[in-house]
């Protein structure tokens, strides 16, 4: 029988750098996907935290409105959650208008600054 491919008719080493070009292909591929595995696993542990600051901020606002309707000459209070530690300042811009700087720490050393404005003239119409 004849051999008709030029590989197994000359045997002078022509499977050696095709052999070497897909191992080197198989190895890129699979280091690739370890470092995409290990982007995702940190972007999904920084989102996670995010989600538990948002909450934080949500709790630590709701906790400010009850106590801003009991002392209206807060200034500064500081609140622990079980998630982490929230840090507020405020400064009264109007009657029942605040503005209200929230530094949060989660239970993670991750530290988070955010302003934000405080409404309760509608809480006080409702009491």
């Amino acid at each position: 029988m004849k051999k008709i491919l030029s590989y197994t008719n000359n045997e002078k080493g022509f499977m050696l750098p095709m052999v070497m070009f897909t191992i080197a292909l198989v190895l890129i591929a699979t280091i690739t996907n370890i470092q995409l595995y290990q982007n995702n696993k940190q972007m999904t542990a920084h989102q996670l935290e995010q989600v538990k600051m948002e909450s934080l901020i949500q709790i630590t606002r709701e906790k400010l409105k009850k106590d801003l309707l009991k002392d209206k000459d807060l200034k500064r209070n500081l609140y622990h959650l079980p998630e982490g530690n929230i840090s507020v300042v405020v400064t009264l811009l109007a009657t029942g208008k605040y503005k209200v700087l929230f530094s949060a720490t989660t239970v993670t050393p991750f530290t988070f600054h955010i302003f934000g404005y405080l409404d309760i003239t509608n809480e006080f119409l409702n009491k």
